[in-house]
């Protein structure tokens, strides 16, 4: 009796040990998916702003209404990477939920973005920079900073680099 209970103990633990490694293999499988499609994704916005800048750039109707065609068909590919995304991280997120901490951590649910919004979408820089200068604007009264504009900037530079009265010196050996 002791070697039947022995027994099945061993086989159960093999196949729980079995099962376990296979969902596992599973996550893995599917969180690598993830992370291709939210690389796709972004390298699809690259080359939607890449494809935006020559539209701007090229004066040919010819050419633009190609770009235009262009960018449609990549924004489509985009939202249906997206769609596809959205539906693997639902997935993993019900179908292991003792990983959900580390699966948010990771990954996060995106929505799609119209063609303007990824034109419009800045880097950090930019976004820190246009902060700054709201900052500057509703506080300026406050604090008594003088707002530049960017005309007086351009000709604070361009009076920098006016030539000077002044003799220059030449160095001779």
């Amino acid at each position: 009796m002791q070697f039947i209970k022995l027994s099945f103990l061993l086989i159960f633990s093999f196949y729980t040990f079995h099962v376990w490694a296979e969902s596992s293999l599973e996550y893995v499988k599917k969180t690598s998916k993830l992370k291709t499609l939210e690389t796709r994704v972004e390298e699809g916005k690259k080359n939607i702003l890449k494809l935006i800048e020559e539209k701007n750039a090229t004066q040919d109707e010819n050419k633009r209404k190609a770009l235009i065609d262009d960018i449609k068909a990549e924004h489509k590919n985009i939202n249906k990477e997206l769609a596809e995304y959205n539906k693997l991280h639902q997935e993993i997120e019900y179908k292991y939920p003792e990983k959900g901490m580390d699966l948010r951590e990771k990954f996060v649910l995106k929505r799609e973005q119209t063609i303007e919004e990824i034109e419009r979408e800045t880097s950090v820089d930019q976004q820190l920079s246009e902060t700054k200068r709201n900052v500057d604007k509703k506080y300026a009264p406050i604090t008594g900073w003088k707002l530049e504009s960017k005309e007086e900037k351009l000709k604070e530079l361009s009076e920098d680099k006016k030539p000077s009265d002044k003799r220059k010196l030449k160095l001779v050996k």
